[in-house]
């Protein structure tokens, strides 16, 4: 069962397996929809070798600060630094 109202955003990851690890994590708990903004890498053999991505991964064009699409007319944001 797909959570399509859950939306994962990661921004600035510094290294590709970082995104494969969330990916598989991702996968585990059934959701799909994992946006990238500014990777340092990706693709990248090493976040394929973690896990296989979810589909609909795409590589977000840059933002300026405060400005992540990918956030737009969501209810409720957490973030960790």
């Amino acid at each position: 069962m797909d959570s399509p109202d859950i939306r994962i955003v990661l921004v600035a990851p510094s290294h590709p397996g970082n995104i494969g690890a969330v990916a598989r994590a991702m996968k585990n708990m059934a959701l799909s929809q994992l946006l990238l903004v500014r990777p340092k890498e990706f693709p990248h053999p090493d976040a394929t070798a973690r896990a296989t991505l979810p589909p609909g991964t795409q590589k977000a064009d840059p933002f300026p600060t405060g400005s992540l699409p990918g956030i737009v007319g969501l209810k409720r944001v957490g973030a960790a630094k």
